[in-house]
Order: structure tokens, then C-alpha cells, then sequence
């Protein structure tokens, strides 16, 4: 779980989560791109490694693990916003739920 982070259980728990706080799911989304990168640059320099004596160095191979480790925050962020609303989905009835000005919301695609 540290450059690819898990996936939503179902559409109606993304939609749902998208409902209750954008701004924690457009931080979700920010994290899937954060950690995509921290993969793409451990590949890069480990084929960069292996073609050329480029990276002389091995502590560079530490960046790609802290921008995963930064996705990896940035994801927790996101599910503590829509904790704090009381986000809850549940597989069995395919529904998301969450707590807004002391109203129970209810979501089911």
C-alpha cells in the first residue's frame, strides 16, 4: 500500500464519499496521482540504474519511497475528513452514509 492504494468496494462508496466532502475526494484523487509518480520514478531509476552508472548513489532510491509515503498521508487525510462527518459504507445494502448539520444522509445508487 504504498505507491497503490486500495480501491473503492463499489461505485456507490465513491459517489457517496464525492457527496459528503469533494474536497476530501479531490484529495483522494490527488493521492492516486501522488503515488502513481513515487512508481513511476522507482522504475525510472531502477532501469536508470540498470542501463547506466547514472545514479551513483544508492540514498536517491529513497525519493521515490517518501513521495509514496506522502501519497500514502495525503490518502489518510482524505478518509479523516469524511470521518469527521461520520462516513460509513455499507457492503451489505450497497449505501453510504454520513452525518451532515445533525442529518443523517443516506446514498444509494
Amino acid at each position: 500500500m504504498l505507491f497503490i492504494y486500495p480501491m473503492w468496494k463499489s461505485e456507490t462508496e465513491r459517489l457517496g464519499k464525492k457527496r459528503c466532502s469533494p474536497l476530501a475526494y479531490n484529495i483522494h484523487i490527488l493521492a492516486d496521482y501522488i503515488g502513481f509518480l513515487g512508481l513511476i520514478l522507482l522504475i525510472t531509476m531502477i532501469i536508470t540504474k540498470i542501463i547506466t552508472s547514472y545514479i551513483d548513489s544508492w540514498w536517491y532510491f529513497s525519493i521515490p519511497f517518501l513521495v509514496g509515503f506522502l501519497g500514502g498521508l495525503t490518502h489518510i487525510f482524505s478518509w479523516y475528513l469524511v470521518s469527521r462527518k461520520k462516513f460509513e459504507y455499507n457492503y451489505k445494502k450497497d449505501e453510504s452514509k454520513w452525518i451532515e448539520n445533525e442529518v443523517e444522509i443516506f446514498f444509494n445508487k
